[in-house]
């Protein structure tokens, strides 16, 4: 009767081992099947938030661009206006702001 008892337990310890195994395989699977989900997630959101940061290194430029585009503008507009002064305006505007540019006595 004891061997019979000892049989039975040894027999539902390697059950219980078997399920043990089971459960732990089915864990580690799952385990992995998440872990590349989450992956995948995080690839799929780095994604967008690269898209995002290009987008809105773009839009912050334009400004810039169009800041630059006017500024060009109006000097190009300003050196028209130059090149149509005789020589003695110009020499005027030289020598007035000349002075400052000197060193010694200011006036």
């Amino acid at each position: 009767m004891e061997n019979s008892i000892l049989a039975k337990i040894i027999q539902t310890e390697g059950e219980i081992q078997e399920k043990i195994e089971t459960a732990r395989k089915r864990c580690t699977e799952q385990i992995q099947r998440l872990k590349e989900e989450a992956e995948k997630r995080i690839a799929h959101e780095e994604s967008l938030v690269r898209e995002q940061c290009r987008r809105s290194l773009e839009e912050a430029g334009l400004p810039a661009q169009q800041k630059a585009s006017a500024i060009l503008e109006a000097a190009s507009r300003k050196a028209e206006q130059l090149r149509g002064l005789d020589d003695e305006a110009l020499k005027q505007i030289i020598m007035k702001h000349i002075v400052s540019i000197l060193p010694g006595e200011r006036h």
